[in-house]
């Protein structure tokens, strides 16, 4: 018995989430932090490659097709894209804190028709659907900001620069399964910040687990013959 289960567990974990990790940068201070600083509980450029992209000497506020590689360092095919407003840092303190700060350090600043679109995401997402995390602070405090993707628009309310925990009041997640999408910012007023990205499947069980599983569930429920019991998962199975 307990060697299935340890079967089962090591069948699950080939069922891995794709993910894609970006972070938008005001400048290139802070992408070269990124592998200076110790790894955060989100951002660790040890474990995960992050796709970085900065408005000074780096993709500017105003591009096209920057590849995204997955968290693996794979290429992906898939492409960033933007028409943003402004980018700006927030002070948060990061020169002394993890990788977690850096990245929510600079942003990139969304308002009216100002937006970003991923492009050509492969099926590796497409298939079994995905979550899009957007991570937003800006430099001022008590601003609320709209993202809106494909007619659904969620809010942020930032109540104050980043310290170390997220939160309600720096991220919301959206629910997707198209292979391109664009963000788009508040409709008027201030602009809604995005600092980072984070685009990851939802990852269908394995097969091998589900035929395991069912053969399983028929093995302990089967009557023996001769036997007048039914064996049940409360039951050892032999």
């Amino acid at each position: 018995m307990r060697y299935f289960i340890a079967l089962l567990a090591t069948l699950a974990t080939s069922a891995q989430a794709a993910t894609i990790n970006i972070a938008l940068h005001n400048g290139g201070t802070t992408v070269n932090a990124m592998g200076t600083r110790p790894g955060g509980t989100l951002v660790n450029t040890a474990a995960d490659t992050w796709n970085n992209v900065a408005n000074n000497g780096g993709g500017g506020l105003m591009f096209s097709g920057f590849n995204l590689n997955d968290a693996a360092g794979g290429a992906t095919g898939a492409t960033l894209s933007a028409m943003a407003g402004a980018s700006s840092f927030n002070n948060n303190g990061w020169g002394t804190q993890s990788q977690d700060w850096v990245m929510m350090e600079g942003w990139y600043g969304l308002l009216g028709t100002e937006s970003l679109t991923i492009s050509n995401l492969p099926a590796a997402f497409t298939s079994g659907g995905y979550t899009v995390t957007i991570y937003g602070d800006s430099s001022s405090t008590g601003l609320t900001m709209d993202y809106t993707i494909g007619g659904t628009t969620q809010t942020i309310n930032d109540t104050g620069t980043f310290a170390g925990t997220f939160s309600a009041a720096n991220r919301t997640t959206f629910n997707l399964n198209v292979a391109s999408f664009s963000i788009a910012g508040n409709a008027a007023g201030s602009r809604s910040a995005i600092n980072g990205i984070i685009i990851q499947s939802v990852p269908e069980p394995a097969a091998p687990v589900l035929a395991l599983a069912s053969g399983f569930l028929l093995l302990c429920h089967r009557r023996r013959p001769g036997q007048g019991r039914i064996i049940t998962a409360s039951t050892p199975c032999s």
